[in-house]
């Protein structure tokens, strides 16, 4: 019958997923043997990304929620249901796939950035995507000194690793409210979608500079004084020669080369260019500069190749890896990365959570300040403050960067003394996930709720971001 057809379906549907789960894993074993196993190494890697996507995907948007949040809580239950499970994940293999997914959002957060936009939106979206972040992240800096005693550039580490925002649940509560004339009429939600794109490029900034200063001796400090500066300089610049090289070779064999073959090898050269920059940075010691030459390398392409064909298949291609391969491996690594009983113990977690609360309270207050004279009303700006609460993608990305940093200093000296770099680096990578759990579905809810009720709703027909625009961002 109709009824029972799509049921048949779906079970067949499921089915033919599972035999071909099966069939790669039995590639993977024949090939590296006891590691795909029931505990090996890679064998819990591939249970901990197939599983939290299989069952936290479907079981988020059930209920609505962010669809990276549903990954990531499925990971954590898996990883502390039994002490012993998914605890054999090699640490250089999760490193790896997170790597390669921080290089998939650095381009994405390139190819969002639009300067004659931003130029546009004038001086309300330059401080709104600088001057609450800056002080948020002083916020965390400020209370981690003075109440974990922590060093001032390990401080600033960890402030830089939670403030940026995440459009990956921004951007669609927004659009609906947008589609419904919420704010139109002033611009809001272009100002915030404008203001996020910076917002993560000036945390990631940061995360760089204090990265480099964070993982190194106080002896050596004059000389990472010098080096910082210059990671940041040689970053912008390498990405912006990079792009600009691509944008000249992109036409090449255009006329010869049948049209998508020509976007395929563009999209190669484009991923494999920033690939080789973050994972060449992380070789040699210059990781900001990696992380900075990727992300402009994108930003320089988005302004050259502006409204082509081209910019529109890099946009869709990197969402498609995005949604179905590094969304999930990501969050899926990084919740099955925290043990909650760790966190619990000795009061760690609530003075955690104290010193998150801290900070995104004045990131609110920061928000509602800078858009004075912005000609929004009270209660427009209080939205806007709102709606800059949720954390998600930059941290699951970032959070356990410095940790994998330390780990392999540690494992190259082994003579030096790295336990308070691992230490320090641990508790940033906890707090990361515990900014995803709670500021994700909040800010989610927070952003629909106030939208409705803050908001002076437009009747008239206004032009809509398009689809790949909105999934970009």
């Amino acid at each position: 019958s109709k009824f029972m057809r799509p049921r048949v379906e779906r079970v067949i549907s499921f089915a033919l997923l599972l035999v071909l789960v099966l069939v790669w894993w039995a590639f993977v074993w024949l090939v590296v043997g006891a590691s795909a196993e029931p505990g090996g190494a890679l064998f819990d890697l591939m249970v901990c990304v197939l599983v939290s996507g299989v069952v936290g995907i479907p079981l988020a948007r059930r209920v609505g929620a962010p669809l990276l949040l549903g990954v990531m809580l499925v990971a954590l239950g898996l990883r502390n249901l039994h002490s012993q499970f998914l605890t054999h994940i090699d640490p250089h293999h999760s490193s790896t796939l997170r790597t390669l997914a921080l290089t998939i959002i650095l381009l994405r957060a390139g190819l969002s950035l639009d300067l004659s936009k931003l130029k546009r939106m004038g001086i309300n979206a330059a401080l709104l995507s600088s001057l609450p972040l800056l002080s948020e992240a002083t916020t965390y800096a400020v209370l981690s000194v003075v109440w974990l005693q922590w060093p001032w550039r390990w401080a600033y580490l960890l402030g830089f690793t939670l403030t940026a925002v995440s459009p990956a649940v921004i951007v669609p509560t927004l659009l609906h409210l947008q589609e419904q004339g919420y704010g139109v009429a002033k611009g809001i939600p272009t100002l915030i979608l404008a203001s996020c794109a910076v917002d993560d490029i000036f945390a990631l900034t940061g995360f760089s500079l204090f990265l480099g200063l964070s993982l190194r001796s106080d002896t050596n400090m004059r000389m990472v004084l010098i080096k910082a500066p210059a990671e940041i300089v040689g970053g912008l610049g390498g990405g912006v020669v990079l792009g600009w090289m691509l944008f000249k070779l992109f036409p090449i064999g255009a006329s010869t080369i049948a049209a998508e073959w020509t976007d395929r090898r563009n999209f190669a050269l484009v991923l494999g260019l920033s690939l080789v920059c973050v994972f060449g940075g992380k070789q040699f010691d210059v990781s900001g500069a990696g992380v900075l030459s990727a992300m402009c390398l994108g930003a320089t392409l988005s302004n050259l190749c502006k409204d082509s064909d081209q910019l529109v298949h890099l946009q869709a291609s990197l969402s498609f890896m995005w949604n179905h391969g590094a969304m999930p491996a990501l969050f899926a690594l990084i919740g099955a990365s925290v043990d909650v009983a760790h966190i619990s113990n000795g009061g760690v977690l609530w003075r955690m959570g104290v010193i998150m609360l801290g900070g995104l309270v004045v990131r609110m207050a920061a928000a509602f300040g800078v858009t004075w004279g912005a000609g929004l009303s009270l209660q427009e700006r209080g939205f806007v403050s709102v709606a800059m609460i949720p954390k998600a993608t930059v941290q699951a990305a970032i959070g356990g960067l410095a940790l994998d940093n330390a780990r392999q200093l540690a494992s190259d000296n082994p003579d030096a003394d790295w336990s308070g770099a691992l230490g320090y680096s641990a508790s940033i990578l906890t707090l990361a996930v515990l900014s995803i759990l709670v500021t994700a579905p909040l800010g989610s809810v927070a952003i629909a709720f106030a939208g409705t009720r803050l908001l002076s709703k437009c009747e008239v027909e206004v032009d809509l971001p398009t689809h790949n625009v909105a999934d970009n961002l």
